[in-house]
């Protein structure tokens, strides 16, 4: 009686092991050594466009990789046969069976399969996030371009004035060489004695409680000595994550 009451608790207990994974958002396949594979839930075959198990093993994942992906992965499978360590987690591109490019993240592990010593290999879809990731980036980049583009003078700065970004049209405008001469000698030092005045009397106004004006005409002294006669206009932005 003991031992069948025990033969059923690992019956049991693989039942609800194989439902975890069966179940699992997580693609997750099992190989053996070789890499053949034993067992794949919905979630993996979704993920390659598989339509059964036969399919992922006639037509293995790494058939499905990119030729920058497949050339990674001969590196890993050259280290393994040199017993060299590869690392256990990572991240491949794929082309699913639709031609739809897939970034997966990958997560290694040695398990043993109806007895015998194979490899867990789960896979978590991080498409989107990467998509994300790459759209940010463009509109990052793009909006970059724009202000080194723009004929108009743009400097950014943190809320203790230190510049973090000024474009060409800026330096010009008040005579700098560079970005490096324009953070050793800030914009406030070139203004004339009366629009410095007109300045700390905006300073004071602002702490009583005035809001902060759109736009303020100013006069500067170049760095030739030529006086510029220039319109301000100020809004606060997030760059880098910093306000």
């Amino acid at each position: 009686t003991d031992k069948k009451l025990a033969e059923e608790a690992v019956k049991t207990s693989e039942q609800n092991f194989r439902n975890s994974l069966d179940n699992s958002p997580m693609g997750i396949r099992i190989s053996d050594l070789d890499g053949h594979t034993l067992y794949g839930n919905s979630a993996f075959l979704q993920m390659f466009g598989y339509e059964n198990i036969e399919e992922a093993g006639a037509s293995p994942p790494h058939k499905h990789y990119t030729p920058e992906e497949n050339a990674r992965f001969q590196v890993r499978k050259e280290r393994a046969l040199r017993g060299e360590p590869n690392p256990d987690q990572f991240e491949i591109d794929i082309v699913r069976k639709d031609g739809d490019l897939r970034h997966l993240q990958v997560f290694i592990k040695d398990v043993f399969w109806n007895g015998k010593q194979g490899r867990q290999v789960i896979y978590s879809d991080i498409t989107e996030r990467i998509r994300a990731e790459e759209a940010l980036k463009a509109s990052e980049n793009s909006f970059r371009n724009s202000l080194d583009n723009s004929p108009i003078g743009i400097r950014i700065s943190d809320r203790n004035d230190d510049t973090l970004y000024a474009n060409q049209a800026f330096l010009s405008v008040f005579g700098y060489e560079n970005i490096e001469e324009l953070k050793a000698s800030p914009p406030l030092k070139h203004y004339t004695p009366a629009a410095y005045a007109d300045f700390l009397q905006r300073m004071e106004q602002q702490r009583d409680g005035a809001p902060r004006p759109d736009s303020v005409e100013i006069d500067i002294i170049r760095k030739d000595g030529n006086i510029r006669h220039l319109r301000l206009s100020s809004r606060e932005l997030v760059w880098y994550g910093q306000q």
